[in-house]
């Protein structure tokens, strides 16, 4: 829970942070997020797990009209299965998204 009540500050602290990218080529910036997932398959009794990610941002305009978008985001995924196991998937990853718009 109070991981949960940190995310949600950290989020509100940063919803004020606003960079503008129309007059320089490379922008940075801090992205942070809840994650609800789950698992499917033969487990019946699967549960949504909360996780969060959080991360940092980097915009590189190649032109005016096209853009690379990139960053690194460590985030937790999981689920909670209430069968007889009790069994708790806890995933962590470490992604690095890149597109283009």
């Amino acid at each position: 829970m109070k991981a949960i009540k940190a995310s949600l500050i950290t989020v509100a602290l940063l919803i004020g942070v606003v960079a503008s990218a129309q007059n320089k080529p490379l922008t940075f910036g801090v992205k942070a997020g809840m994650n609800m997932s789950n698992v499917s398959g033969d487990f019946e009794d699967s549960k949504l797990k909360v996780g969060f990610n959080v991360g940092v941002t980097a915009d590189y305009a190649l032109t005016p009209d096209f853009y690379l978008l990139t960053g690194l985001e460590f985030t937790t995924k999981g689920s909670k299965v209430d069968d007889n196991t009790n069994l708790k998937l806890n995933l962590s990853y470490l992604q690095l998204p890149i597109c283009r718009i």
